[in-house]
C-alpha cells in the first residue's frame, strides 16, 4: 500500500470561512480575505483563539458575522434610482 498526502480540508458550508483581521485583532467571515491569507477557520471561536490574535476574549466580543446587505437578494443592497 502506497502512502499519499492528505486531501485538503472541505470548504465550510456556504463558502465563507473565518479569517483573522490582524489590524483590528478580530476575525471576519465576509469573504474578503486577501490572496495572501492562508489561515482560515470553521468558527469564530477557532479563529479568535489563533496564536496571532492578542486577546481572544475581545476578539469574540468584537468579531461580527457577515450580513448580506441585499437581504439575500443578491443585489448587494444597491437601489437603482431613475428620475421621473
Amino acid at each position: 500500500m502506497r502512502a499519499s498526502m492528505p486531501t485538503p480540508s472541505p470548504t465550510p458550508e456556504g463558502g465563507m470561512a473565518w479569517y483573522p483581521d490582524y489590524a483590528s485583532d478580530t476575525c471576519r467571515d465576509d469573504g474578503n480575505a486577501g490572496y495572501w491569507e492562508s489561515n482560515f477557520f470553521w468558527t469564530k471561536e477557532e479563529c479568535c483563539f489563533f496564536d496571532w490574535i492578542k486577546n481572544p476574549v475581545d476578539c469574540l466580543a468584537n468579531s461580527q458575522e457577515y450580513v448580506d446587505p441585499s437581504g439575500g437578494q443578491g443585489d448587494g443592497g444597491i437601489v437603482e434610482y431613475y428620475p421621473d
